[in-house]
């Protein structure tokens, strides 16, 4: 990805607006993200840091379903295969991976939708993600879109064996009892001789 050359006035008054040279990109199945608009790119070699935001009004003990968007990339002007991935850390649980994805020199994974848990252990955490990836210098460039944090909805109940028998006595005991009510009706009713 080339990006267009940023001035000191263009970059103090917030102008981070990006040209990305199409013929470049669609040599190596560069798409827009799936989720539309704009999506993050970051290093993953060089510098490498977290991407994260604080979340507030956690339940802890509940488990979130955590679901994105990724791609992996190469800058044009580079030569090499690379390995990449995301590493995503919530809180105090432990880390997960996305598969580690193998880019093609100046090539474009496409976009790939990936989900994970996480159990919250507090009422306010740290959703982090990690830009990763091999060898040094080439750089891997990760692409991130479509972020999005939810509870499971509550699992819904099927009922067992033993309340489908209990249905089914019940059902079986009260066709009994109207059969031995019409019986006592039907022998009143009987003229005695």
């Amino acid at each position: 990805f080339f990006f267009k050359q940023k001035t000191a006035y263009e970059i103090r008054n917030c102008d981070w607006s990006s040209d990305v040279c199409s013929s470049d990109l669609s040599q190596n199945g560069f798409s827009g993200s799936p989720d539309g608009g704009r999506f993050m790119g970051i290093d993953g070699d060089y510098g490498r840091s977290k991407l994260s935001q604080t979340i507030d009004n956690l339940t802890p003990g509940l488990t979130y379903n955590l679901a994105f968007q990724w791609a992996g990339s190469q800058f044009t002007d580079a030569q090499g295969d690379t390995v990449q991935w995301w590493e995503v850390s919530f809180g105090s649980s432990p880390s997960q991976d996305t598969p580690h994805t193998t880019v093609l020199s100046k090539g474009f994974s496409g976009w790939m939708n990936h989900s994970m848990q996480f159990i919250a252990s507090a009422a306010s955490q740290e959703l982090s993600f990690t830009a990763m990836g091999n060898p040094g210098g080439l750089p891997p460039f990760l692409l991130l879109d479509g972020v999005s944090l939810t509870t499971p909805p509550p699992p819904t109940t099927v009922p067992g064996p033993l309340p489908l028998l209990g249905a089914g006595a019940a059902l079986g005991w009260s066709t009994a009892l109207r059969q031995r009510l019409r019986r006592s009706r039907s022998a009143q009713q009987q003229p005695k001789a």
